[in-house]
């Protein structure tokens, strides 16, 4: 399923300039928290999930993953990107609204592919506060038990970028403790079904451009998560290393849980230094023990932010990705 219109008109990915001119932030880089010292791996934590441990959290490999256009639902269209870049992205992440049947044929195919299932699931029709309610439990038990038939591990992050103004579970529409007992009670309605072939996600945006939301009162807690997420992306005009991009937020995070962190949504924009860009996102991820992976977004959306229009730039990632550090057929770990 390609991505909802609706998200990527709401400038789900503005940049630092954008919304200071709407007046919602100041520095991107104003009172930053300093980053972790050093980079300890994520312990292995209690979690409810069904999934084996080795997808949950990898030892010595990371998740290379994608989101594009088509895919994991068009199978033609994976083999043409894993082609491109010499090897099969393990992680395929796609969107979909809260309401819509689940598509098990889409986690069949990233399955049958060696890859495991990132499901985005958004809210847009319904308030956080009346599926924490239960007044939706009637398609999250269909939903739930479609999970459970399918038989096959999925990545679940429900609600993603909740730190930020543009979707309606974002803190000018939605309370942080209605987002929370939104996110619990899924977690437990899945569980009352025997949906637990699920892995948690939890992914906020980016701190730098909103210092003032803070994702703890945000988080549904280590029960009930088992990665917590963040996105963020790689614009030339700001002239960040991906340090910059993702240590201030990662750094907030690790005051309250020390799950697994996943990059869920990342991108370089299309400039002059985009592959060496893509060279640093690589390098980034590969330094970070508690970081498992990341997901490049392969659209182009706001800027653009595809790697098949130069061939520098598919050259970068396909060096990038012949690291054996990236990639790994999940088959084989679960």
């Amino acid at each position: 399923m390609a991505l909802s219109a609706k998200k990527r008109a709401t400038c789900a990915l503005l940049s630092a300039a954008a919304l200071a001119a709407l007046g919602l932030t100041g520095s991107a880089t104003a009172s930053a928290d300093p980053a972790p010292a050093g980079y300890a791996a994520a312990p292995d934590l209690p979690t409810m999930t069904g999934v084996a441990p080795s997808l949950v959290n990898p030892v010595g490999q990371k998740y290379l993953g994608l989101a594009y256009n088509g895919i994991p639902q068009n199978v033609n269209a994976l083999h043409a990107f894993s082609n491109r870049i010499g090897k099969t992205p393990n992680l395929l992440e796609y969107y979909a609204g809260f309401k819509e049947d689940y598509n098990a044929t889409a986690a069949r195919n990233a399955w049958d592919n060696g890859a495991l299932t990132l499901l985005s699931w958004e809210p847009w029709t319904v308030p956080v506060s009346a599926i924490a309610a239960g007044k939706d439990d009637a398609y999250l038990r269909k939903f739930a038990t479609e999970v459970r038939n399918s038989d096959l591990p999925v990545a679940l992050n429900f609600g993603h970028e909740m730190n930020g103004f543009w979707y309606p579970w974002g803190p000018d529409q939605t309370k942080p403790a209605d987002f929370v007992r939104a996110y619990r009670h899924i977690h437990d309605v899945f569980t009352t079904v025997g949906a637990t072939k699920v892995i948690w996600v939890w992914s906020p945006n980016i701190v730098n451009y909103f210092p003032k939301v803070k994702l703890a009162p945000l988080y549904p807690g280590d029960a009930y998560v088992d990665w917590v997420g963040v996105s963020g992306y790689n614009e030339g005009w700001e002239h960040w290393k991906f340090s910059d991009v993702f240590d201030k937020t990662l750094a907030q995070m690790r005051a309250f849980t020390s799950k697994p962190a996943l990059i869920t949504e990342t991108g370089v924009d299309a400039t002059a230094d985009q592959a060496t860009r893509l060279s640093g996102l690589f390098d980034y991820v590969a330094k970070r023990p508690d970081v498992i992976g990341f997901v490049y977004f392969d659209y182009n959306q706001r800027l653009d932010w595809r790697l098949e229009p130069k061939a520098d730039t598919v050259a970068a990632f396909r060096q990038g990705a012949s690291d054996p550090l990236f990639g790994f057929d999940v088959r084989e770990a679960g």
